[in-house]
């Protein structure tokens, strides 16, 4: 096993996998001297950014489902409809998983919106300043809104 910090941040540049074995092997011996803590911080604030990255990412899909499910309905899809349910449930169990992270929903919502938009202008054609600059929707609204199978448009491909 390596001894030193510096073992393990050199580690941490030459072989990032065996560096997070190593890691483990320190802290589950409770070796603290030799931990890279520098390193171990990053990473620990990278898997708090990812996971709120992973939130805001299902929280725009689901905006732009239901932005076009209300605005288009017309264009309604099974796959719309898919979309937002699916979004939802990864939502639920993210939160359920993660219950402080909804103290972060709001400026999820917040960046999802902006993320969002880009998405609804290419796929709809509309104009970026068409649309609203914040979010129409609160996140129960997004939450609890309930795509009907009876509501999809009636094109072929959705026959």
């Amino acid at each position: 096993m390596l001894k030193t910090k510096l073992d393990l941040k050199k580690l941490y540049e030459e072989d990032y996998y065996l560096w997070l074995i190593e890691t483990i092997k320190a802290l589950e011996e409770k070796d603290f001297e030799s931990l890279d803590l520098e390193n171990l911080l990053q990473e620990l604030k990278g898997m708090v950014r990812s996971i709120e990255k992973e939130l805001t990412s299902y929280i725009t899909r689901l905006l732009v489902h239901v932005y076009k499910w209300e605005n288009f309905p017309n264009l309604r899809s099974k796959s719309w409809r898919i979309s937002i349910i699916t979004s939802q449930d990864k939502i639920k169990r993210l939160l359920e998983e993660n219950p402080s992270l909804k103290s972060k929903i709001e400026k999820c919502l917040e960046d999802a919106w902006k993320d969002a938009t880009g998405w609804i202008a290419q796929e709809t054609d509309k104009d970026l300043e068409d649309l609203p600059l914040k979010s129409p929707y609160t996140f129960d609204e997004i939450m609890n809104f309930n795509p009907k199978k009876e509501e999809i448009a009636k094109w072929p491909y959705n026959q």
